[in-house]
């Protein structure tokens, strides 16, 4: 790719559970996730957006973002996300 796309997370932070841990994010962070990304696609035309993990890839369909490609989501697929990530920025 000439230019690097951006890698879109459902919620573009990370969501914790109350000891600290990793957790999914809820209805309205991904609405917030929802409203962030077609913000940074109206601000940036163009941009090339690859969704990472299946919630993200959900949350693009439903705005109606289209995307470069999908990886899949590194919490509990780290080597298949590196191989994935390796494919997209090797060139």
């Amino acid at each position: 790719m000439s230019k690097p796309p951006v890698m879109w997370n459902a919620f573009p932070l990370h969501p914790r559970n109350k000891d600290g841990g990793n957790r999914p994010p809820t209805s309205a962070e991904l609405e917030i996730g929802a409203f962030a990304l077609r913000t940074v696609v109206d601000l940036f035309p163009g941009v090339k957006i690859i969704s990472v993990g299946q919630k993200a890839e959900k949350v693009c369909k439903k705005i109606g973002v289209r995307t470069a490609g999908h990886l899949i989501h590194p919490s509990f697929h780290a080597k298949e996300f590196r191989e994935q990530f390796e494919t997209y920025f090797s060139n």
